[in-house]
């Protein structure tokens, strides 16, 4: 009996020799025959009949070991099988098929195979099948076809089965995937198009060679640039030598380094040529390259113009090094597409790198501070989207690590498509006019604070009240966390505590405060009134010792003290305790002093104001007792 894989093979339209054997029988007569050979006749028969089972066994075994040879073949090979009737209906298909498509054969079988293949693609196929009618009964093809993963591209071989007498009855195809294939030629068809649009369209001149086995190197071409640079019609000079169509170069190097280059490839320049005879002069740049065995190309620029102004750009480099560089700022050039930057200016100066060292647009996002970074980039796409100047202010990293404030202005140029191309700019350092800038807007919060201030404190009417919207227009008015009012005690050397605000904690409790010459009078207060002048002391003075431990304790950095001279009479005192260990800077004296006369007019005041109630309650009370 036949097996599986060999009905798959017949249905594909091959068949292998089977031998089939044949029982001899024969009719008893009423014959006589001598008996030996009735025997003989006999045991031949048996023995043939014996080695006909013999070889049936072995052509079994034989046949089945076909059968799984071929099924192994069918079951693991990548190619795609398919059998087909003449209406292209399926009548096998292969398992490697089944997968592709994402079909069982009982989907596929009896369907036609055409719904499957790109609907652009069906009329060329249905022609190149045509072919399988006419010996020799073969065609071949290439269309897309749906399968599971989409549109594939498959390359099919086709090849009629014909029956005995001559006629198509099916037809068996094995196809591949050629996706990979096809993708990669229409990416080189396209790089092809391009590269000869390029070329025709390139404003470089360029030149083509050929090396011929005997060494001659045969001009084959150019393009429409090369006319238009050299004033000459190529056309002519097609298919002869280097040396006949540029008789100039006979004798000089040029004619061994080009063949050199169609031999083994490497390309070869020459930055200054210097050419003339009778149809061409100038001074050309040259590279040369190889574009396939055996051949090259060449392209020119034609740099006399350029050589003559080579001395001038020189002279003008040097003079703008020299004027960036005096500037104090960094100049630059940022070249878009590619994320270069050409660095140059007072780059060590203001920034300490090299121009080696800054990188292009990806090393100076870097540097940026990280809190500052977004902003930056944000305004520098909006500014490069609408060609608009590049205006914005950040902190940038120094080559030592430390950040300075840069403010950075850049313009935007277009290119040929109206896209911008270039930007040019200048990042300078503002960290003095930053410092300035920060310390006019405290100067200006300091007055605000002494006029409202004085303003608030003109209503008190007892000296506590008085002292403590002292203290209250301290903190306000120069950023203090603690301040207190003593006055003194007459004829003392003694600072009486009166009232304070912020962050005491107790800490004026323990204050006691002289202005003799004890180590109690050598501190800020005792010092300011001594001195008769604002005394200003960081709490690790060593003359600070006695309050040292105290003050730490609640954050204490800087302490300023501010003597109440009325005249040349000393009212008593107002300090100031800060955590800043630049506080109280000698930029702020002025504006102190005029916060101490404030402050000493309120204590004047209000001192005048107690002692004219006193007077007037004494003169109630005596007029009381007359009566």
């Amino acid at each position: 009996m036949m097996g599986l894989w060999s009905s798959w093979a017949v249905t594909l339209g091959y068949t292998w020799p089977i031998t089939a054997s044949a029982a001899l029988s024969a009719e008893g007569v009423r014959q006589e025959a001598p008996f030996p050979w009735a025997a003989a006749a006999a045991v031949a028969a048996l023995g043939a009949a014996g080695l006909l089972y013999a070889r049936s066994r072995r052509a079994l075994a034989a046949l089945r070991r076909s059968e799984e040879a071929y099924r192994l073949l069918v079951e693991n090979q990548t190619d795609l099988v398919v059998k087909v009737d003449k209406e292209g209906r399926f009548l096998f298909v292969s398992p490697s098929y089944c997968r592709l498509f994402g079909k069982t054969p009982e989907e596929l079988l009896g369907k036609t195979f055409m719904p499957l293949v790109h609907e652009e693609d069906r009329a060329a196929t249905a022609k190149a099948m045509e072919a399988l009618r006419v010996p020799p009964y073969t065609a071949s093809m290439e269309q897309r076809a749906l399968t599971k993963e989409g549109w594939r591209w498959l390359a099919w071989s086709d090849t009629a089965v014909l029956d005995p007498s001559g006629n198509v009855t099916a037809v068996v195809g094995v196809g591949r995937d050629i996706t990979q294939r096809r993708v990669a030629e229409v990416a080189l068809q396209e790089n092809d198009r391009r590269v000869r649009a390029l070329v025709e369209a390139s404003p470089v001149g360029m030149h083509m060679f050929r090396l011929e086995e005997d060494g001659r190197l045969i001009f084959t071409g150019a393009n429409p640039a090369a006319d238009k640079i050299l004033d000459i019609d190529h056309k002519d000079l097609e298919g002869k030598t280097i040396e006949e169509a540029f008789p100039s170069l006979a004798g000089t190097e040029l004619p061994r380094r080009y063949a050199e280059v169609c031999r083994n490839g490497i390309p070869w320049r020459e930055e200054r040529l210097v050419y003339e005879d009778a149809r061409i002069r100038g001074i050309f740049e040259i590279y040369a390259f190889q574009t396939g065995p055996g051949s090259m190309g060449t392209m020119f620029f034609d740099v006399t113009q350029r050589s003559a102004l080579s001395a001038e750009i020189a002279e003008w480099k040097q003079r703008f090094e020299l004027v960036a560089s005096a500037s104090g700022q960094v100049v630059y050039e940022y070249h878009i597409p590619s994320g270069a930057i050409l660095w140059s200016g007072s780059l060590e100066q203001v920034l300490g790198y090299a121009a080696s060292e800054m990188g292009g647009i990806e090393q100076w996002v870097e540097r940026i501070h990280p809190e500052d970074r977004a902003a930056a980039l944000r305004l520098l796409e909006a500014s490069e989207k609408a060609l608009l100047p590049y205006d914005t202010e950040y902190r940038f990293k120094l080559k030592d690590g430390r950040y300075v404030p840069i403010h950075d202005r850049g313009t935007f140029v277009p290119g040929p498509d109206g896209q911008a191309l270039r930007m040019a700019g200048i990042m300078a350092d503002i960290t003095e006019r930053k410092r300035e800038e920060a310390e006019l807007r405290l100067r200006n919060r300091q007055l605000l604070a002494l006029v409202a201030s004085a303003e608030a404190m003109g209503s008190f009417v007892t000296m506590e009240e008085a002292a403590r919207g002292i203290c209250d227009a301290a903190l306000s008015a120069f950023g203090a966390v603690m301040a207190w009012v003593g006055l003194v005690v007459p004829e003392s050397t003694e600072l009486t505590f009166l009232v304070s605000a912020g962050r005491d904690e107790g800490y004026t409790e323990k204050v006691k405060v002289r202005w003799d010459l004890s180590p109690r009078a050598m501190g800020p207060t005792g010092l300011a009134i001594k001195n008769r002048r604002p005394e200003v002391m960081h709490v690790d003075d060593p003359r600070f010792a006695p309050w040292r431990e105290e003050a730490l304790m609640r954050g204490y950095r800087t302490v300023c003290a501010l003597p109440l001279l009325h005249g040349e009479e000393i009212r008593g005192a107002v300090t100031l305790y800060s955590e800043s260990p630049s506080a109280f800077g000698p930029d702020a004296f002025d504006v102190l002093e005029i916060f101490a006369r404030q402050c000493t007019m309120v204590v004047v005041n209000t001192a005048l104001h107690e002692e004219a109630k006193r007077t007037i309650e004494e003169l109630w009370a005596a007029r009381e007792d007359r009566e």
